[in-house]
């Protein structure tokens, strides 16, 4: 059986630095209580130093979100249309 140390180890060297805003949302989101509302989100996420993602979500509909994944949902939408 491995070590927690050992797996610490595996899960490190394996990680990938996000390239958009959204990837690795449900991480950022971590601590979050939901249900929450936009403004809720956005302080979040500045309160952990995330001003590009505070940025991003700044575009999202002003409503409240149930789970991260409702969050999520909507984040890739807006992706999707700045995209365009």
């Amino acid at each position: 059986m491995p070590k927690d140390d050992d797996l610490l180890g595996q899960v490190t060297d394996t990680f990938v630095m996000p390239t958009k805003p959204w990837e690795g949302l449900l991480v950022l989101l971590a601590g979050l209580r939901f249900p929450a509302r936009k403004k809720q989100i956005i302080d979040h996420l500045k309160g952990k130093g995330l001003d590009e993602a505070a940025k991003f979500a700044e575009k999202l509909p002003d409503r409240e979100y149930s789970d991260a994944n409702a969050v999520k949902t909507e984040w890739l939408k807006q992706d999707a249309a700045s995209s365009r």
